[in-house]
């Protein structure tokens, strides 16, 4: 059980079953990643308010991925699209590529400045949070609005540790993509890329 206020002194158990070369391996590693996070935030109890904002990301990734299959034609449309490409832009720490490649999945790599692109029609852009350019930062994101049924934002924080000042940086991410209405999702470790990409495929299906 997870650590609470009825019981914050006493430890719990947690037991994950999984099965070996399937696709429980990806949801197990994020699922460690995020314990590993969760144990250091509760070392500091005064800091659990300012991390409640990852349970509103599940919830908002959650709500999105239900509206992926309008953006989606019939199957025979997408048959003869390419179903990711992946520009030279993207780095090779995400494992995008190696993940693909074992679903068998194809894809192609790209001369371009749009990071990933689903089908045709749902694209993906990484940012590095501390080199975003506030003064121009919403008006590109319009910009790449205007060309895809679905641009999701990606803010690339497995470089940085847990700390107060990456969750508020987090929190206001996400409080500025809900004001706008634009799905920014910070993401923590390699494993979120592949699974994002994944479950956007498996929905166009």
């Amino acid at each position: 059980q997870r650590k609470g206020r009825t019981a914050r002194h006493r430890e719990g158990k947690v037991v994950i079953l999984y099965c070996k070369d399937t696709h429980d391996e990806i949801y197990l590693r994020i699922a460690l990643s995020k314990l590993k996070r969760m144990n250091t935030t509760l070392k500091n109890p005064e800091q659990l308010q300012e991390a409640s904002f990852e349970s509103d990301n599940l919830t908002s990734n959650k709500q999105h991925q239900t509206r992926l299959q309008q953006f989606f034609g019939s199957e025979e449309m997408l048959e003869d699209i390419m179903p990711v490409k992946i520009s030279k832009l993207v780095p090779m720490k995400f494992g995008l590529r190696k993940s693909l490649v074992r679903e068998n999945i194809s894809y192609e790599i790209t001369d371009s400045d749009l990071h990933i692109v689903i089908y045709n029609k749902v694209l993906i852009q990484i940012l590095n949070p501390t080199e975003v350019d506030s003064s121009t930062f919403l008006s590109e994101i319009q910009e790449l609005n205007q060309i895809c049924s679905l641009l999701i934002v990606i803010f690339d924080f497995i470089d940085y540790t847990n700390s107060e000042k990456s969750r508020r940086l987090k929190k206001k991410i996400q409080e500025l993509g809900k004001l706008h209405r634009l799905q920014f999702i910070p993401i923590d470790n390699e494993e979120e890329l592949s699974f994002i990409v994944k479950s956007i495929l498996e929905n166009s299906r």
